[in-house]
């Protein structure tokens, strides 16, 4: 069976984590199956870095929407695709959807669901997107269980687990005092909480000697530079736009994730948890299937106190040390290759009878 795997979206340098997920998903499957991969030019020095091979990669160069959409359908009816994959369930995809089911009827469709706000964010457009895709595609990839609370659909299956690179992002063998944010700077991740809870208790950071360190663009941007100077935290706090996320999750030993809707299964949690970091997330979707409470790190509420209080026993107590040790163990088990085995399985399921 031919197989194509379509994106079109962010770059991997501007932290998507569904980027670097299904890099490494395309990695291992190229080694199994007939597969392509069609994205923008844009795009491919990304995935070259990642280890992709080019000579797999579909490059394309037109900017101009309408244009750029034929140009991915063009590509597919060349490729001769049985099955279109489509890593999310966006408006680009939507449109070309239409085209596949127009003009090419016997091309089975997966779709992937790896945005929770597909889920969890109530409007137009995204019940819209759901609704659509679970009535055109052959089959649907959803990393999140939360799904099936809100669609009731034969062809929904929820992954077994998401995907980390044990071998890139691991610990460095003398961790230092720092604790890690990575995400956006957007309401949904909740960066103001963090600063917040660690204005709470800036003397006990001061004194043991531990730093802050938040990765990330956004809208908050600005919000999160003018606290961190209104509250006089830059001694503890430093904020950067982008940064080496392998090497500051080495060197970190605890990381918050604090969404407010969905931790599972953040690409910069996971990373932190195969880098041995304890980890502080809100307790909120399917977040304790990565966080295990006083095992691996501590679930709190989405409120300052709690954080805080979070933060000040895992410093006092020295656990980072043995929940780190089982944030790793936890991480492993979320492989690509049992990701893809999954995948395998879902694409002989629809592939065309011949």
């Amino acid at each position: 069976m031919k197989i194509t795997l379509v994106y079109r979206g962010h770059t991997i340098k501007k932290g998507g984590g569904m980027e670097r997920r299904f890099a490494r998903i395309f990695n291992t499957l190229k080694n199994k199956l007939d597969i392509d991969f069609i994205t923008r030019s844009c795009l491919a020095n990304d995935y070259y870095e990642l280890g992709l091979t080019k000579n797999k990669i579909i490059k394309i160069k037109s900017n101009i929407l309408p244009l750029e959409i034929y140009s991915f359908f063009k590509e597919i009816s060349s490729n001769k695709s049985e099955i279109v994959h489509f890593i999310d369930m966006g408006l680009y995809n939507f449109a070309l959807s239409l085209l596949i089911k127009t003009f090419s009827p016997k091309t089975k469709i997966i779709v992937s669901l790896c945005d929770s706000q597909i889920i969890y964010t109530k409007n137009i457009r995204n019940l819209f997107l759901r609704k659509y895709f679970l009535k055109i595609a052959n089959a649907i990839d959803s990393l999140y269980p939360a799904i099936n609370k809100i669609e009731r659909s034969s062809k929904i299956t929820v992954a077994p687990c998401s995907i980390v690179d044990t071998d890139k992002f691991k610990p460095q063998k003398n961790k230092e005092k720092i604790i890690y944010f990575c995400g956006r700077m957007e309401r949904s991740k909740n960066p103001i909480l963090l600063l917040k809870a660690v204005k709470k208790i800036a003397p006990l950071l001061n004194e043991k000697g531990w730093k802050v360190v938040i990765v990330g663009g956004g809208s908050l941007e600005k919000a999160v530079n003018d606290y961190i100077k209104s509250e006089k935290l830059s001694s503890i706090v430093s904020h950067i736009i982008r940064g080496d996320v392998s090497s500051l999750a080495s060197q970190s030993s605890i990381f918050l994730s604090l969404q407010k809707e969905e931790n599972y299964p953040s690409q910069s949690l996971l990373e932190a948890m195969s880098c041995e970091n304890a980890i502080i997330a809100t307790d909120v979707g399917d977040t304790r299937r990565l966080v295990k409470n006083n095992v691996n790190g501590l679930l709190v509420r989405a409120i300052p106190n709690d954080v805080a209080q979070a933060i000040a026993n895992i410093v006092n107590n020295e656990t980072y040390f043995s929940m780190g040790r089982e944030s790793r163990r936890i991480a492993s088990d979320h492989s690509a290759l049992r990701y893809c085995n999954y995948l395998i399985k879902i694409y002989k399921e629809i592939a065309p009878k011949t």
